[in-house]
């Protein structure tokens, strides 16, 4: 279900999500919840078509997360396909 793309009616407007997006940058260096808006924001980005917040997102999740995590690699894979390794 990681890739599951919803159709943008069930979706708040883009608008505030692009606003939630800028919202969650500056909230990215944060200890305690650092991760989670990290994987928040690449979700946005994901669901919206936006590679550079996608991006900025899931380096945010390298950076921040475990060494051997297995998930942010899985996670670049399917969300950005296109990259090449």
């Amino acid at each position: 279900m990681i890739d599951v793309m919803y159709d943008p009616q069930l979706l708040p407007p883009r608008l505030e999500l692009v606003r939630a997006g800028v919202a969650i940058q500056q909230r990215l260096e944060e200890k305690r919840d650092g991760m989670a808006y990290a994987f928040l924001l690449a979700y946005i980005g994901h669901q919206i078509h936006d590679e550079e917040m996608l991006t900025k997102g899931i380096e945010a999740l390298e950076r921040g997360g475990e060494d051997k995590d297995p998930f942010v690699p899985l996670l670049r894979r399917i969300w950005l396909p296109t990259e090449t390794p």
